[in-house]
């Protein structure tokens, strides 16, 4: 979901607050999940880009090390990881990212080295937060 920016046009993320006030359903809100390294807030419908998990599209997959469930009654904040708590979403693309210039230079020694990285990467749907 967008917000109108100011005059000039410019859209950004609506921040997760706006999302408690506007059409969200009763129950799980959002919750804090981990992978490949990295935290990622998500909720049910978003669309996640996160590191290659081997997997083809249109494959399911689960994500256990869940750090936080958000819902009406509270918050569920776990120590480290919340007990029984299971990010579920489908594999919607797999790809790779675009191409990252890495380039090396040093004054005055004719010393010049550039070399291209791209990160493979996977689209995740989420599709349910179960909290048993």
């Amino acid at each position: 979901m967008w917000l109108a920016g100011p005059k000039i046009g410019i859209a950004r993320p609506m921040p997760i607050s706006y999302k408690l006030w506007f059409g969200q359903e009763d129950g799980i809100v959002y919750a804090v999940m981990m992978s490949g390294g990295k935290q990622y807030t998500v909720s049910e419908g978003d669309l996640v880009r996160i590191e290659d998990l081997g997997l083809e599209s249109g494959s399911e997959v689960e994500f256990k090390e869940v750090l936080l469930v958000k819902t009406d009654e509270g918050a569920h904040i776990g120590q480290p990881l919340v007990e029984g708590a299971v990010v579920q979403g489908i594999v919607e693309k797999v790809g790779r990212g675009d191409t990252v210039l890495v380039f090396k230079y040093r004054k005055k020694k004719q010393y010049r080295r550039t070399r291209g990285h791209r990160q493979n990467f996977c689209d995740v749907r989420i599709g349910k937060i179960a909290l048993s």
